[in-house]
């Protein structure tokens, strides 16, 4: 797909500049979250307001649901700044007469679940709700499915799975919010009604917040195929309008856990886990670590600074091996070959270690690269 070569080219130049530019702190960009996402198979709608002209800004780069200006509403203000200066934004006035929407070539969510994140920026909180997106009516009541916006005044960030007002609304938490603040926003909803939210303060800089899971007594979201409305609900050009931003949006078949969200969270902004290959989270690499990474050998899909997973591949092998070892024991492959063999009394484990041994021998001791992870 050319829209996907076009997103990787850009993430790998980035990176090529992140390499020669590097830095004492880790430093992470939106375009660094556009290539991560780009490489999951599960995201089907990518939209980052990107590009040399509104077309290309209102593209839809990884599906064919590119947006459009709503019918009876205005174009936001494209090509406005991003959360941080690599990428462009949609810009929304709040007056209610801005919105856009997919149109004819509607989105099809997953019939049993789907996850949207969503870099958005509130210029004004306290105000009767702002609708960052949504998407049409599932059948009865005020069903706003999708939505994430600052709830009725409450200076909640909410994501609502059934009524507008009714007791599928799910409030994300996590403090008040401040006008003019960046934040990236995620839900997870199922067919079934169950919802789960995730926020964080990107200008603040604030840990990942995780909502309370609640399921939805309406039940679930429209699986048909529905617009996307960005800048206002579905069901109105002047009520709940958004005044800020829309950086990125993203959705995506299937329900994203906590893991992978954060790792997204993480390309954004820069804040890696506090020690690299700390795989159980005690804050040491030590031979349990290796454990782990013994136990998922050759495994894929594994996240970043997880079950023995450091070079962001997904696969568990003498690569992150190598960048493992250089945070575990300043004595040197002795001192590890040694700690392994009295901690790890199995067979498998010692094997495991023998025959890396060698390799860790032969090994010219690398560069540190702690600082430039992101």
């Amino acid at each position: 797909m050319i829209k996907r070569s076009f997103m990787f080219a850009a993430g790998a130049v980035a990176a090529l500049g992140l390499l020669f530019a590097c830095v004492a702190d880790v430093s992470a960009t939106t375009l660094e979250y556009q290539t991560l996402i780009q490489a999951n198979a599960a995201l089907q709608h990518h939209y980052t307001f990107d590009g040399a002209s509104d077309p290309i800004r209102l593209e839809d780069k990884e599906g064919v649901a590119d947006m459009n200006q709503s019918p009876d509403a205005n174009l936001p203000a494209l090509g406005a700044a991003g959360f941080d200066g690599t990428s462009s934004a949609a810009d929304f006035d709040g007056s209610g007469l801005m919105r856009l929407a997919t149109g004819a070539t509607a989105v099809t969510l997953d019939a049993t679940s789907f996850t949207s994140e969503v870099v958005v920026r509130f210029d004004a909180v306290g105000t009767a709700g702002q609708y960052v997106f949504t998407g049409n009516e599932g059948g009865g009541g005020d069903r706003t499915l999708m939505a994430l916006h600052d709830f009725l005044g409450a200076d909640a960030l909410a994501a609502v799975g059934g009524g507008v007002f009714g007791p599928g609304a799910e409030y994300i938490g996590g403090g008040s919010m401040v006008a003019g603040n960046w934040y990236f926003l995620a839900a997870t909803f199922t067919s079934t009604g169950d919802i789960q939210t995730y926020a964080a303060d990107l200008t603040a800089g604030t840990p990942m917040v995780t909502g309370t899971p609640i399921t939805d007594p309406d039940g679930g979201y429209n699986t048909s195929a529905t617009d996307l409305w960005v800048g206002g609900p579905w069901f109105s050009d002047t009520l709940f309008p958004l005044d800020g931003a829309t950086d990125e949006l993203a959705i995506f078949n299937g329900e994203l856990n906590a893991t992978t969200i954060q790792a997204h969270l993480t390309a954004l902004t820069g804040a890696p886990p506090a020690v690299i290959g700390d795989f159980d989270g005690d804050g040491n690499v030590t031979t349990l670590d290796f454990d782990i990474m013994k136990t998922n050998w050759l495994t894929t899909g594994n996240a970043f600074n997880t079950n023995g997973e450091v070079t962001n591949d997904g696969l568990v092998s003498l690569a992150d091996f190598s960048e493992f070892k250089e945070n575990l024991f300043p004595g040197g492959a002795e001192a590890f070959a040694t700690a392994s063999a009295s901690a790890v009394p199995e067979p498998g484990s010692l094997l495991l270690v023998l025959a890396m041994a060698p390799a860790w021998l032969g090994m010219r001791r690398p560069r540190r690269r702690m600082a430039c992870r992101s």
